[in-house]
C-alpha cells in the first residue's frame, strides 16, 4: 500500500461529510435517548470533476488506475478554503502523549487569534477542523479544540500543518469515467479517511 498526492486538478464541486462514530438508544420504557460516543470520527469526501478534456482528463484517469481500487491511498485536503486565523510562526505540539479533541501547542505568534472556528489543519495525516476560536498567549502557546479526535498520539514538537492541510483517504467505490466520445469526461471520486494511515 502506498500514499499518493492527489493531482493538482481542482474539482467543480466537493462534499465533505463528518462521519461520527456515535449511536443513539431509545428506552422503550421512558423513551429517553442515550448517546454512545466512541472513537473513530473521520471525514468522507466526494469530488466531482465535470467536462474534463486533454491533459487533465488523462492525468486524473491514470491516477485512478494507479490507485488500483482500494489498494492504495491518496492525500487530499479541502479545496479553496480560506484560513481566517492569523496563523504564522512555526506551530508544533507542546508535549507528548496527548489524545482526544484538544491539543496543547506552541510556536505561534504571541497574543494572536491564531486559528478561528472553521479553520483546518492537519497532523499525523489527519485533517482537523477547529471548533473554537483559538488565541495564543504571551509565550505563543495555544490550545486547539477540533474535530475529529486525534487517532494517533503526536510526538512532542511535531509540526502542525496549516498552509496545506491534508488527510489520507481510500476510495469507497470505483470511480466511473463518464465520457462523451471525442469531447469530454466527467468523474466522481468518493473516499473515506483512513484513520490508521
Amino acid at each position: 500500500m502506498s500514499n499518493y498526492p492527489f493531482p493538482s486538478i481542482i474539482p467543480n464541486s466537493t462534499s465533505w461529510t463528518p462521519l461520527t462514530n456515535t449511536a443513539t438508544f431509545t428506552s422503550p420504557l421512558t423513551m429517553g435517548i442515550q448517546t454512545a460516543v466512541r472513537q473513530g470520527g473521520r471525514w468522507g469526501v466526494s469530488m466531482s470533476f465535470n467536462n474534463l478534456i486533454g491533459p487533465e482528463r488523462s492525468i486524473l484517469t491514470s491516477f485512478i488506475a494507479k490507485l488500483n481500487g482500494q489498494q492504495h491511498r491518496f492525500a487530499v485536503g479541502p479545496f479553496g478554503e480560506t484560513y481566517r486565523g492569523t496563523g504564522g510562526g512555526s506551530p508544533q505540539v507542546d508535549g507528548s502523549g496527548q489524545s482526544g479533541f484538544t491539543l496543547l501547542t506552541d510556536g505561534w505568534p504571541n497574543n494572536s487569534n491564531v486559528m478561528l472556528a472553521g479553520d483546518y489543519f492537519s497532523i499525523n495525516n489527519g485533517l482537523k477542523i477547529c471548533t473554537l476560536d483559538t488565541t495564543s498567549n504571551g509565550s505563543g502557546d495555544a490550545t486547539l479544540t477540533f474535530w475529529p479526535e486525534l487517532h494517533a498520539l503526536p510526538a512532542d514538537n511535531q509540526s502542525i500543518e496549516i498552509d496545506d492541510p491534508l488527510s489520507i483517504f481510500v476510495l469507497t467505490t470505483d470511480p466511473v469515467i463518464d465520457t462523451v466520445p471525442g469531447l469530454f469526461s466527467s468523474i466522481v471520486i468518493n473516499g473515506i479517511q483512513d484513520v490508521l494511515a
